[in-house]
């Protein structure tokens, strides 16, 4: 992505959202919350969530296999993220920049995760 501030959505699904549409809506609120990188999100239907802070930072790019992943990440904050990861439900080609990424934006993204405090 060239344009820093931005999001975009790529891709459109055949197959009704139905009761996880939420999901959806969650991975762009938390995309559109990094300040510092960029973070993409390939989806399980094939679209593309993408978004780019206005500072210099990591790139992340996460894959979803299972809608699962969001699900264990609302419930189960990091750990949740965690073991979703283990589990196959999401993948990434660079766990490192993920991390980083994370790290980089401490006070939009683990705030509303609830990372790093007691659940």
């Amino acid at each position: 992505m060239s344009h820093a501030g931005t999001m975009a959505v790529a891709g459109q699904s055949a197959v009704p959202w139905g009761w996880f549409s939420p999901g959806r809506q969650f991975l762009k609120a938390l995309a559109r919350q990094v300040e510092h990188g960029q973070i993409t999100f390939d989806l399980p239907d094939g679209a593309v969530i993408q978004h780019a802070g206005p500072h210099p930072g990591p790139s992340a790019h996460l894959v979803l296999h299972r809608w699962r992943a969001v699900r264990r990440l609302l419930a189960g904050g990091d750990v949740g993220f965690a073991e979703a990861f283990i589990a196959g439900d999401w993948a990434t080609p660079d766990l490192t920049s993920v991390i980083e990424l994370a790290a980089r934006n401490p006070r939009s993204m683990y705030a509303s995760l609830k990372i790093g405090r007691a659940h």
